[in-house]
């Protein structure tokens, strides 16, 4: 295979005052109650079979091969003892041979001895009162297929049954609502019991469950809210949520609210995933930002991968990645978002969701939630650049048709603006680049959760940003904001003051088909070092090479970063990174002249690497890139 070659440049280019218009306003995150409480639903029990879908699932085995597989398959489970499966089957066929197994499951899950324990510690304050302890309960064991399975077989339980079961729901779901009025966590992992409380609110009608699953803000907040009110909150322009991106897919913000998007549409008919809560945020805006913010397809040996920009705790490192598209065996790869591309399609039937589920060999249809894909091939869709202004997030793209996927040709540039967010990094003002076909400049996370006196993967060191004088980046809001994305270049400009102290900056972004111009402009009233850094998986050439000479100039704050060369350039100058792999790239930088350039390079080394093995995992020798110019109060890269 040829190497493929794409182009950035770096123009020592001044941008006079501060002329962009200023940022869009962020939208309204308020705590209030955003929306009213689930009403009981008109058709009755069971609240999620209506008649409508049960027609509809019992039409798909009267048609459909796989159907019809599908449904012998939960018999054959039902019949092994597997209560679920004869619950749901009670609800589709009305056969009442059925509810004896589903019962005696039920009553084994939620029989008083064993919610025993949940009472207890809801009786006893002094266990509340402590510190948190493992709650594996609360944070990782939903139990939604016992919630669903009593609305299911609600009208064939006996009253004392129904009893019991229904109070073992409810026990639970208090248990869950004292620990987290109690105690506290991220709100990925607190919006899991408030789903889990919210749905046996909407299958009990119990008040309670519903005001605190649904719309509380008390006492943490509205980001540790209710259903509605986390949504309203944690959904910035439209869709993202509120957090590193992998946190939403690992802890199941999207499942979940495309989930719960399903039961609250067959409960009351409407379309609960397209819904906007006020704020403007919905779950399927949630999905879409995964689609919206995803690299150009990967070809590595016979896989076909496409690759979703992070940043933050849990981006890139050691192979790992968040993945929109990655068939086959899931070990090692790091978080996929299909099945919540799956939920989302099977909840709206959404052909763009469709398209991208048919690239998974494995994706198989069933009766319970996978919906099956369309008969003909989808074209994959469109793919416009975006910004998300109030959350500080910008993609650009330089082929925004549908070829923008299997092209080989698409150039991908993701940035961050000076917004803070849930796990985040002193990643102010960075971007990543993905390139014919490879990542070529990542948020690479060295190590997660790493400690303080490293000072290396959550350091604006390790980003693809502009450092002054070593330290790090401060969220700081945009004074200016301004875009626009035509056919031949897209064009990103940010500005910002107080992302260093004193210091006002600009990072304007041009795009075209076959380079990225990047202009990033510095200016304070006292003079200062100003480093342009950047890292790449590609190893570095120079044009030069002889004009680099080892050096440990930068070692004192770049001390993890190994063979460091420097040269001193005046003139315009140029380094090639170069991917030599299975699919071999090449990207060349070019930068401007500006008198009195130190430009160093280097490895991440050997010690950043032992400190990797530690915990595990390996470590990509990256390249970096560090452009200095000291003294000045004014410069642009």
């Amino acid at each position: 295979m040829g190497m493929k070659q794409i182009l950035v440049m770096i123009a020592a280019v001044m941008l006079v005052g501060q002329s962009v218009v200023a940022a869009d306003e962020k939208s309204s995150t308020k705590g209030e109650p955003v929306l009213p409480l689930p009403a009981e639903p008109k058709h009755g029990r069971p609240y999620l079979m209506p008649e409508t879908e049960r027609q509809r699932i019992r039409g798909l085995i009267a048609r459909e091969g796989w159907a019809k597989q599908d449904y012998e398959q939960l018999k054959k489970k039902a019949d092994g003892g597997d209560g679920y499966s004869a619950a749901f089957l009670f609800a589709l066929e009305r056969d009442a041979k059925y509810v004896p197994t589903a019962t005696k499951w039920l009553l084994k899950m939620l029989s008083p001895q064993r919610v025993k324990g949940f009472k207890a510690k809801l009786d006893d304050p002094k266990f509340f009162a402590g510190g948190r302890p493992w709650m594996g309960d609360i944070f990782y064991k939903i139990g939604a297929e016992k919630i669903i399975a009593f609305d299911y077989l609600h009208d064939a339980l006996s009253a004392g049954d129904r009893r019991t079961i229904r109070d073992g729901l409810l026990v639970n779901a208090r248990y869950r609502m004292k620990a987290m009025d109690a105690w506290w966590h991220t709100p990925n992992l607190v919006f899991k019991p408030t789903f889990a409380v919210a749905l046996t609110g909407l299958v009990t009608r119990d008040r309670e469950c519903l005001e605190w699953g649904f719309r509380r803000t008390k006492p943490h907040g509205p980001h540790l809210g209710g259903y509605f009110t986390v949504l309203n909150h944690m959904l910035r322009d439209g869709g993202p949520w509120h957090e590193a991106p992998i946190y939403a897919i690992s802890h199941l913000s999207l499942k979940l609210s495309t989930q719960m998007s399903g039961y609250l549409g067959l409960a009351d008919g409407q379309n609960w995933f397209r819904r906007k809560m006020p704020a403007g945020g919905s779950p399927q805006g949630l999905m879409d930002y995964y689609i919206d913010t995803a690299y150009p397809m990967e070809q590595v040996g016979d896989v076909r991968r496409i690759r979703v920009a992070s940043y933050g705790d849990g981006s890139t490192s050691g192979g790992r990645d968040l993945f929109l598209i990655y068939p086959g065996p899931n070990k090692g790869k790091g978080p996929l978002v299909h099945n919540g591309l799956a939920d989302a399609y099977n909840v709206s039937g959404d052909s763009r969701y469709a398209a991208f589920l048919a690239l998974l060999p494995e994706y198989k249809p069933n009766l319970l939630n996978r919906r099956p894909l369309p008969s003909k091939s989808v074209p994959l869709p469109a793919a416009p650049s975006k910004v998300w202004p109030s959350y500080g997030l910008a993609m650009l793209r330089s082929d925004e048709s549908p070829s923008y996927w299997t092209s080989g040709d698409a150039i991908a540039v993701f940035q961050l603006m000076g917004q803070g967010y849930g796990h985040d990094h002193r990643d102010k003002f960075s971007l990543t680049l993905h390139g014919a076909g490879r990542l070529f400049y990542p948020d690479y996370n060295a190590l997660q959760y790493e400690k303080p006196h490293i000072g290396w993967t959550m350091n604006s060191v390790a980003h693809n940003t502009l450092l002054v004088d070593e330290q790090d980046t401060r969220n700081a809001e945009p004074n200016g904001l301004r875009h626009d994305f035509n056919p031949d270049v897209k064009f990103l400009a940010t500005s910002a003051s107080g992302v260093f102290e004193g210091v006002d900056q600009t990072r304007a972004l041009f795009l075209a088909p076959e380079y990225l111009l990047d202009v990033f402009h510095a200016s304070s009233r006292i003079p200062h070092t100003y480093d342009y850094l950047l890292h790449s998986f590609g190893q570095a050439e120079p044009a030069r090479p002889r004009a680099f000479r080892p050096s440990d100039t930068m070692k004192r704050r770049y001390w993890l970063v190994d063979d460091q060369r420097t040269a001193k350039e005046s003139d315009a100058w140029s380094v090639d990174f170069v991917l030599k792999d299975e699919t071999p790239a090449r990207l060349r930088l070019h930068m401007a002249a500006e008198p009195d350039t130190q430009v160093t390079l280097g490895r991440w080394g050997d010690e950043l690497a032992k400190l990797v093995e530690e915990r595990r995992s390996k470590l990509s020798h990256l390249t970096m890139l560090a452009t200095r110019r000291s003294g000045v109060r004014q410069t642009a890269f």
